[in-house]
Protein backbone atom coordinates (compact mmCIF):
# COMPACT_ATOMS: atom_id res chain seq x y z
CA UNK A 1 0.00 0.00 0.00
CA UNK A 2 1.02 3.43 -0.75
CA UNK A 3 -0.13 6.60 0.99
CA UNK A 4 0.84 9.83 2.47
CA UNK A 5 2.49 10.66 5.50
CA UNK A 6 -1.77 12.24 6.44
CA UNK A 7 -3.18 8.86 5.92
CA UNK A 8 -0.28 7.43 8.02
CA UNK A 9 -0.96 9.91 10.68
CA UNK A 10 -4.87 9.59 10.97
CA UNK A 11 -4.71 5.68 10.35
CA UNK A 12 -2.50 5.18 13.00
CA UNK A 13 -5.10 6.63 15.69
CA UNK A 14 -7.25 3.56 15.32
CA UNK A 15 -4.61 0.85 15.06
CA UNK A 16 -2.94 -1.29 17.81
CA UNK A 17 1.04 -0.86 16.40
CA UNK A 18 1.14 -4.87 16.68
CA UNK A 19 -0.76 -4.64 13.75
CA UNK A 20 2.47 -3.58 12.15
CA UNK A 21 4.49 -6.82 13.06
CA UNK A 22 6.43 -8.00 10.66
CA UNK A 23 5.59 -5.70 8.03
CA UNK A 24 8.04 -3.19 6.07
CA UNK A 25 7.62 0.57 7.07
CA UNK A 26 8.84 2.63 4.16
CA UNK A 27 9.21 6.50 4.79
CA UNK A 28 10.34 8.68 2.12
CA UNK A 29 10.97 12.47 2.63
CA UNK A 30 11.92 11.59 6.28
CA UNK A 31 13.22 14.71 7.17
CA UNK A 32 9.42 15.30 7.87
CA UNK A 33 9.76 13.87 10.95
CA UNK A 34 10.55 15.49 14.30
CA UNK A 35 12.39 14.26 17.83
CA UNK A 36 9.63 17.17 18.86
CA UNK A 37 7.14 15.55 20.55
CA UNK A 38 4.67 17.80 18.98
CA UNK A 39 5.55 15.88 16.10
CA UNK A 40 2.74 13.78 15.33
CA UNK A 41 4.46 11.66 12.18
CA UNK A 42 7.51 11.23 14.47
CA UNK A 43 5.40 10.07 17.41
CA UNK A 44 3.66 7.62 15.10
CA UNK A 45 7.17 6.17 14.21
CA UNK A 46 8.38 5.64 17.69
CA UNK A 47 5.77 4.06 18.82
CA UNK A 48 5.60 1.63 15.97
CA UNK A 49 9.13 0.83 16.63
CA UNK A 50 8.76 0.67 20.47
CA UNK A 51 5.56 -1.88 20.17
CA UNK A 52 5.95 -3.61 17.09
CA UNK A 53 8.45 -6.08 14.93
CA UNK A 54 7.92 -3.77 11.98
CA UNK A 55 10.82 -2.67 9.93
CA UNK A 56 11.40 0.40 9.37
CA UNK A 57 13.03 2.51 6.01
CA UNK A 58 13.44 5.63 6.40
CA UNK A 59 14.65 7.72 2.74
CA UNK A 60 15.37 10.71 2.30
CA UNK A 61 17.82 13.18 0.39
CA UNK A 62 18.28 15.91 3.57
CA UNK A 63 18.77 14.38 6.73
CA UNK A 64 17.99 17.37 8.68
CA UNK A 65 15.50 19.73 9.18
CA UNK A 66 15.14 23.56 8.35
CA UNK A 67 15.06 24.49 12.21
CA UNK A 68 17.19 23.09 15.20
CA UNK A 69 15.37 20.43 16.09
CA UNK A 70 16.88 17.01 15.15
CA UNK A 71 14.79 13.92 13.03
CA UNK A 72 15.95 11.28 15.46
CA UNK A 73 17.43 11.12 18.95
CA UNK A 74 20.75 9.14 18.99
CA UNK A 75 18.87 6.14 20.53
CA UNK A 76 16.40 5.81 17.87
CA UNK A 77 19.37 6.20 15.74
CA UNK A 78 21.29 3.72 16.84
CA UNK A 79 18.50 1.57 15.95
CA UNK A 80 19.17 1.49 11.67
CA UNK A 81 21.78 0.46 9.75
CA UNK A 82 22.85 3.76 7.65
CA UNK A 83 23.02 3.58 3.86
CA UNK A 84 24.71 6.04 1.70
CA UNK A 85 24.12 6.58 -1.76
CA UNK A 86 25.81 10.21 -2.53
CA UNK A 87 25.24 12.23 -5.75
CA UNK A 88 28.08 10.82 -7.31
CA UNK A 89 26.80 7.35 -7.35
CA UNK A 90 23.51 8.82 -8.61
CA UNK A 91 25.11 10.62 -11.56
CA UNK A 92 26.72 7.41 -12.87
CA UNK A 93 23.80 4.83 -12.37
CA UNK A 94 21.99 7.55 -14.86
CA UNK A 95 21.83 7.14 -18.68
CA UNK A 96 21.78 10.52 -20.13
CA UNK A 97 22.44 13.12 -17.00
CA UNK A 98 26.05 13.09 -16.18
CA UNK A 99 27.09 16.42 -14.35
CA UNK A 100 25.50 19.21 -12.12
CA UNK A 101 27.05 23.27 -12.01
CA UNK A 102 26.07 24.80 -8.78
CA UNK A 103 26.49 28.87 -8.99
CA UNK A 104 25.69 31.97 -7.19
CA UNK A 105 25.28 35.45 -8.53
CA UNK A 106 24.95 38.60 -7.67
CA UNK A 107 22.69 41.74 -8.53
CA UNK A 108 21.90 44.94 -7.64
CA UNK A 109 19.02 47.23 -7.83
CA UNK A 110 15.64 44.94 -8.33
CA UNK A 111 16.12 41.19 -9.59
CA UNK A 112 13.34 41.90 -12.14
CA UNK A 113 15.86 43.79 -14.00
CA UNK A 114 18.78 41.53 -13.67
CA UNK A 115 17.21 38.66 -14.39
CA UNK A 116 17.20 38.34 -18.37
CA UNK A 117 21.45 37.87 -18.00
CA UNK A 118 20.26 34.51 -16.09
CA UNK A 119 17.35 32.92 -17.44
CA UNK A 120 18.41 31.28 -20.52
CA UNK A 121 15.46 30.52 -22.51
CA UNK A 122 17.09 27.60 -24.46
CA UNK A 123 17.18 25.75 -21.31
CA UNK A 124 14.01 23.51 -19.30
CA UNK A 125 14.13 26.13 -16.61
CA UNK A 126 12.33 26.42 -13.00
CA UNK A 127 11.90 30.37 -11.79
CA UNK A 128 11.73 30.88 -7.99
CA UNK A 129 11.09 34.13 -7.07
CA UNK A 130 11.39 35.42 -3.65
CA UNK A 131 8.97 35.13 -0.82
CA UNK A 132 7.08 38.30 -0.78
CA UNK A 133 8.02 38.55 3.28
CA UNK A 134 12.07 38.80 2.15
CA UNK A 135 13.61 41.72 1.04
CA UNK A 136 14.48 40.67 -2.62
CA UNK A 137 11.04 41.15 -3.10
CA UNK A 138 9.44 43.49 -4.56
CA UNK A 139 5.97 42.65 -2.49
CA UNK A 140 4.22 42.05 -6.06
CA UNK A 141 3.79 38.91 -6.93
CA UNK A 142 2.05 39.22 -9.98
CA UNK A 143 3.57 42.23 -11.36
CA UNK A 144 7.35 40.45 -10.81
CA UNK A 145 5.87 37.43 -12.88
CA UNK A 146 4.93 40.17 -15.81
CA UNK A 147 8.31 41.44 -15.56
CA UNK A 148 9.58 37.90 -16.16
CA UNK A 149 7.36 37.30 -18.74
CA UNK A 150 8.57 40.82 -20.40
CA UNK A 151 11.86 40.23 -20.00
CA UNK A 152 11.07 36.88 -22.72
CA UNK A 153 9.20 38.56 -24.84
CA UNK A 154 5.49 39.36 -25.79
CA UNK A 155 2.46 37.11 -24.71
CA UNK A 156 0.71 36.74 -27.30
CA UNK A 157 -2.09 34.77 -25.63
CA UNK A 158 -2.78 31.97 -23.14
CA UNK A 159 -4.51 28.55 -23.62
CA UNK A 160 -8.00 28.47 -22.05
CA UNK A 161 -7.77 25.01 -21.57
CA UNK A 162 -4.59 24.11 -20.28
CA UNK A 163 -3.45 27.82 -19.12
CA UNK A 164 0.06 27.75 -20.92
CA UNK A 165 0.97 31.21 -21.89
CA UNK A 166 2.38 31.43 -25.37
CA UNK A 167 5.51 34.58 -25.53
CA UNK A 168 6.68 35.52 -28.21
CA UNK A 169 10.86 35.52 -27.90
CA UNK A 170 12.20 39.03 -27.94
CA UNK A 171 15.73 37.45 -28.78
CA UNK A 172 14.85 34.48 -31.13
CA UNK A 173 11.22 34.96 -32.42
CA UNK A 174 10.22 31.48 -31.28
CA UNK A 175 7.14 30.62 -29.28
CA UNK A 176 7.79 29.95 -25.96
CA UNK A 177 5.94 28.29 -23.58
CA UNK A 178 4.81 29.24 -20.43
CA UNK A 179 3.39 28.58 -16.99
CA UNK A 180 2.20 30.29 -14.11
CA UNK A 181 2.22 28.34 -10.51
CA UNK A 182 2.35 32.19 -8.71
CA UNK A 183 -1.07 32.84 -9.41
CA UNK A 184 -3.26 32.56 -6.52
CA UNK A 185 -6.62 31.74 -8.56
CA UNK A 186 -7.41 27.90 -7.92
CA UNK A 187 -9.02 27.61 -11.16
CA UNK A 188 -6.38 28.62 -13.48
CA UNK A 189 -3.85 27.05 -10.93
CA UNK A 190 -5.56 23.35 -11.68
CA UNK A 191 -5.74 23.25 -15.54
CA UNK A 192 -1.96 24.12 -15.63
CA UNK A 193 -0.75 21.57 -12.42
CA UNK A 194 -3.26 19.01 -14.00
CA UNK A 195 -0.90 19.88 -17.80
CA UNK A 196 2.04 20.08 -16.02
CA UNK A 197 1.15 16.77 -14.09
CA UNK A 198 0.38 14.54 -17.51
CA UNK A 199 3.05 16.01 -19.77
CA UNK A 200 5.58 13.60 -20.73
CA UNK A 201 7.21 15.75 -23.71
CA UNK A 202 9.75 18.15 -23.30
CA UNK A 203 8.30 20.37 -25.53
CA UNK A 204 5.40 20.75 -23.60
CA UNK A 205 6.19 23.44 -21.54
CA UNK A 206 9.54 25.67 -21.64
CA UNK A 207 9.54 27.86 -18.69
CA UNK A 208 7.83 27.58 -15.13
CA UNK A 209 7.70 30.29 -12.41
CA UNK A 210 7.08 29.37 -8.92
CA UNK A 211 6.85 30.76 -5.79
CA UNK A 212 6.16 28.15 -2.98
CA UNK A 213 5.31 25.46 -5.28
CA UNK A 214 7.77 23.24 -7.78
CA UNK A 215 9.71 22.52 -4.81
CA UNK A 216 9.78 19.35 -2.58
CA UNK A 217 8.04 16.42 -4.57
CA UNK A 218 7.32 18.36 -7.97
CA UNK A 219 8.52 16.17 -11.03
CA UNK A 220 9.82 17.72 -13.90
CA UNK A 221 12.59 15.59 -15.13
CA UNK A 222 13.21 17.40 -18.45
CA UNK A 223 14.43 20.64 -16.34
CA UNK A 224 17.61 21.71 -16.64
CA UNK A 225 18.04 25.01 -15.12
CA UNK A 226 16.65 26.04 -11.62
CA UNK A 227 17.15 29.54 -10.89
CA UNK A 228 16.19 30.82 -8.04
CA UNK A 229 15.82 34.08 -6.83
CA UNK A 230 16.78 35.22 -3.08
CA UNK A 231 17.95 33.90 0.19
CA UNK A 232 16.34 30.32 1.40
CA UNK A 233 15.50 29.56 4.85
CA UNK A 234 17.18 26.93 4.94
CA UNK A 235 20.00 24.27 3.51
CA UNK A 236 17.00 21.49 2.74
CA UNK A 237 14.69 23.73 0.67
CA UNK A 238 17.91 24.65 -1.56
CA UNK A 239 18.71 20.80 -1.61
CA UNK A 240 14.78 20.37 -2.49
CA UNK A 241 15.31 23.10 -5.25
CA UNK A 242 18.40 21.93 -6.84
CA UNK A 243 16.47 18.02 -7.02
CA UNK A 244 14.04 19.56 -9.39
CA UNK A 245 16.67 19.51 -12.18
CA UNK A 246 18.82 16.69 -10.97
CA UNK A 247 16.00 14.32 -12.82
CA UNK A 248 17.71 11.72 -15.66
CA UNK A 249 16.25 12.74 -18.83
CA UNK A 250 17.01 12.14 -22.68
CA UNK A 251 16.74 15.66 -22.82
CA UNK A 252 19.81 16.91 -20.90
CA UNK A 253 23.50 15.80 -20.38
CA UNK A 254 24.04 18.59 -17.60
CA UNK A 255 21.81 20.38 -14.98
CA UNK A 256 22.47 23.47 -13.42
CA UNK A 257 21.28 25.50 -10.60
CA UNK A 258 21.83 29.41 -10.03
CA UNK A 259 21.09 30.92 -6.81
CA UNK A 260 20.49 34.94 -7.89
CA UNK A 261 20.92 37.29 -4.88
CA UNK A 262 21.17 40.54 -3.92
CA UNK A 263 24.99 41.93 -3.49
CA UNK A 264 24.86 41.93 0.32
CA UNK A 265 26.55 45.44 2.08
CA UNK A 266 29.75 43.75 3.02
CA UNK A 267 33.26 43.44 2.04
CA UNK A 268 33.93 40.88 -1.00
CA UNK A 269 36.24 38.93 1.15
CA UNK A 270 32.94 38.22 3.45
CA UNK A 271 30.71 37.44 0.46
CA UNK A 272 33.43 35.28 -1.26
CA UNK A 273 33.59 33.25 2.42
CA UNK A 274 29.89 32.66 2.80
CA UNK A 275 29.29 31.72 -0.50
CA UNK A 276 32.54 29.37 -0.23
CA UNK A 277 30.75 28.13 3.19
CA UNK A 278 27.31 27.45 1.82
CA UNK A 279 28.85 25.88 -1.77
CA UNK A 280 30.44 23.53 0.65
CA UNK A 281 27.91 22.52 2.55
CA UNK A 282 26.02 21.65 -0.35
CA UNK A 283 28.93 19.74 -1.74
CA UNK A 284 28.75 17.93 1.27
CA UNK A 285 25.15 17.40 1.49
CA UNK A 286 25.08 15.41 -1.87
CA UNK A 287 26.67 12.65 0.30
CA UNK A 288 23.34 12.12 0.87
CA UNK A 289 22.20 9.23 3.51
CA UNK A 290 19.44 6.55 4.08
CA UNK A 291 18.78 4.99 6.92
CA UNK A 292 17.42 1.18 7.32
CA UNK A 293 16.33 -0.94 9.99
Amino acid sequence: MICTHATLRFACEGIDEKAFNDVVIAIDEFHHVSADGNNRLGEVLRAIMAKSTAHIVAMTGSYFRGDSVPVLLPESERQFIKVTYNYYEQLNGYEHLKSLGIGYHFYQGRYTSAIDEYLDETKKTIVHIPSVNSGESTKEKYEEVNKIIDSLGDLEYQDPDTGVLFVRSNKTGNLLKVADLVHDNQKDRDKIQEYLRVSNNPEDIDIIIALGMAKEGFDWPFCEHALTVGYRGSLTEIIQIIGRCTRDSENKTHAQFTNLIAQPDAEDGEVKLSVNNMLKAITAFYNGTGFGS
